[in-house]
């Protein structure tokens, strides 16, 4: 079996992966979603990102990142949106159901 040993990434790497990454969304008009399981929720349009990567913020490397489609995303918000609220007048028919 191999020994993998991790590559150091430099900061000027990251920045220069991500100013290209940015690059690249705007040209397709797509935003920025970590591939992260842990933060999933995680999307930033192309300016949003560089203003938090020159807070020193979400300097992850390219790898971390997919471009998505914020048309689909708000698609899926909406979505969600209509199946919570179907939730919650399905939880307070039942809350009116219950005798106490």
């Amino acid at each position: 079996m191999e020994n993998i040993i991790p590559r150091k990434t430099s900061s000027n790497h990251i920045h220069q992966c991500l100013t290209e990454l940015i690059t690249e969304a705007r040209a397709k008009r797509m935003w920025l979603q970590s591939k992260s399981f842990l933060h999933p929720e995680v999307l930033f349009s192309p300016s949003e990102l560089e203003a938090h990567n020159r807070q020193g913020r979400y300097l992850w490397d390219r790898m971390n990142w997919v471009l998505a489609d914020p048309i689909v995303q708000k698609q899926l918000l909406a979505m969600r949106l209509v199946n919570a609220n179907k939730e919650l007048e399905s939880f307070q028919e039942r809350m009116n159901n219950e005798k106490y």
